[in-house]
């Protein structure tokens, strides 16, 4: 009875979560189910070639999936965060983000492991690409969590994570078969689990950022 009840007060918040957002709430699931398969259909016909149609798959989806891990944590959030009476939704759920924010991100990786799924019948290495592609988005969300904690400014942490990625994703790393923090973005295939070792610092640090992100002194409202 009592865990039910937990249950179903969660699955109320997370529908109050979905509603707050509106139509941006389903951009991420855009992304994952029409972007991505649209993405790899045109690849494979213009390559005509598993392989190299692969890797620019795994090299797009180094960019969008874990930059949309963290947009139903930052809009989903806007009420405790900027909307009208934050100050006492703050008071009465500091640790908001514990458990409630890792439930909007295991739904994201749930779905993002569904297409990924698709894509290891007729692509390789996918599933062992959404290994990487989670660790990823962990990161992102423990930055993500961090900086909205610390700033209490959505747009501040939607530009963050903006500029992380694009630093990721530009020419600034020499060596892009190389990854070392804070850099996660890679040209080379994940072939097999001891590839995915180099992702583990990058696992560790976003699960530490948002673990420390609800301690973070809150900001007082005049």
């Amino acid at each position: 009875m009592y865990y039910g009840k937990l249950l179903r007060k969660g699955a109320e918040r997370l529908i109050l979560y979905f509603r707050a957002m509106r139509y941006l709430s389903f951009i991420p699931l855009l992304i994952l189910f029409l972007f991505l398969p649209l993405l790899a259909v045109f690849f494979v016909m213009r390559e005509n070639d598993v392989m190299v149609a692969a890797g620019y798959l795994i090299v797009y989806g180094q960019i969008v999936v874990p930059f949309f891990s963290v947009w139903w944590l930052i809009f989903g959030f806007h009420d405790y965060v900027e909307g009208d009476g934050a100050e006492l939704l703050i008071m009465r759920r500091k640790s908001f983000l514990l458990p409630d924010a890792w439930i909007l991100l295991f739904l994201y990786l749930v779905s993002t492991f569904i297409v990924y799924l698709a894509f290891s019948f007729f692509l390789p290495y996918m599933l062992l690409e959404f290994c990487r592609l989670a660790m990823i988005s962990v990161l992102f969300f423990g930055l993500a969590s961090f900086v909205l904690c610390l700033s209490r400014q959505l747009t501040a942490t939607f530009m963050l994570v903006l500029l992380y990625t694009l630093f990721n994703t530009s020419m600034l790393q020499r060596d892009m078969s190389i990854v070392n923090l804070p850099h996660y973005y890679s040209f080379s295939l994940i072939a097999g689990l001891g590839d995915l070792g180099q992702y583990i610092p990058h696992l560790f640090l976003g699960i530490g950022l948002a673990s420390i992100a609800p301690l973070l002194p809150q900001k007082r409202y005049t």
